[in-house]
């Protein structure tokens, strides 16, 4: 039977969570301290780990987690509220195989996660979401590569509120991040940079099976039509000039992220 540690305030609310879990899985409660965390694994690993950050905010676990775990990258699901999503944001780039429910949970919500989320198949008759089915989706992952921080920096705050956004400065450091451990959702990548530019780096992007069904969307401050028309020879799912307005930014994202789901 898989393994569960369920890290929390001890108490009436992850005893419950306890409760939903324990008639599918083996659940170890663990206090929600950080040494208590190293300890527990220490003993044994687990299939998976659920933290329950609801109304708290405690980047030292999540430290914790992030340490204990290491390049195994155990599934970490994280209950959280609005108010700890941000802490969150924090450990997507550091734990790859984090994802978060929020609101209050239901048995069956529950038990669907945590079986996706370690591989075990769960039976269509009865899905149930943990809440909404848009509430408690994933937000895609962004990844963003353009040599200038003052875009990094403007492109995050738009995007971060949506999106799981990752940033490099560099097109070769990030081809090489995409064939070891990253494999996000759409690509925003910068025309005109140092070292690899955009069109190197596309080519080599598109030319490896690891990563080739990833879009990307250029980023590009040249208006010439002359580069606007090599940017089209490569096919990429589109273009945007810089800097982009936000409804533009948005409108452009939301299309290549839903074409992928058709």
């Amino acid at each position: 039977m898989n393994l569960i540690y369920l890290i929390g305030e001890l108490g009436v609310r992850t005893q419950e969570l306890a409760d939903y879990l324990e008639e599918d899985f083996r659940v170890q409660i663990v206090a929600d301290r950080a040494e208590d965390v190293k300890e527990f694994f220490l003993m044994k690993v687990p299939d998976l780990i659920i933290y329950d950050q609801t109304d708290t905010e405690r980047k030292d676990i999540l430290e914790a987690i992030r340490d204990v775990i290491g390049v195994d990258q155990i599934p970490v699901l994280c209950i959280a509220d609005a108010k700890g999503m941000y802490l969150l944001d924090e450990f997507y780039n550091e734990i790859t195989s984090l994802e978060y429910a929020t609101g209050e949970v239901n048995r069956q919500g529950l038990i669907n996660m945590s079986k996706r989320m370690m591989g075990i198949e769960v039976e269509e008759d009865v899905q149930e979401a943990i809440l909404d089915e848009e509430q408690f989706k994933e937000p895609a992952q962004i990844l963003i590569v353009d040599d200038s921080k003052f875009t990094l920096r403007r492109l995050e705050r738009m995007l971060k509120d949506e999106y799981k956004v990752i940033s490099m400065t560099d097109g070769e450091k990030a081809y090489e991040k995409l064939i070891i451990n990253l494999h996000p959702d759409l690509i925003l990548l910068d025309y005109d940079m140092p070292g690899w530019d955009g069109k190197t780096t596309f080519d080599k992007i598109k030319s490896n099976p690891a990563c080739s069904d990833i879009p990307v969307v250029f980023l590009t401050a040249v208006r010439e039509k002359e580069i606007v028309l090599d940017i089209l020879k490569s096919e990429p799912a589109g273009y945007l000039v810089k800097p982009p307005e936000p409804e533009e930014l948005f409108a452009k994202i939301e299309e290549v992220l839903n074409k992928g789901q058709e």
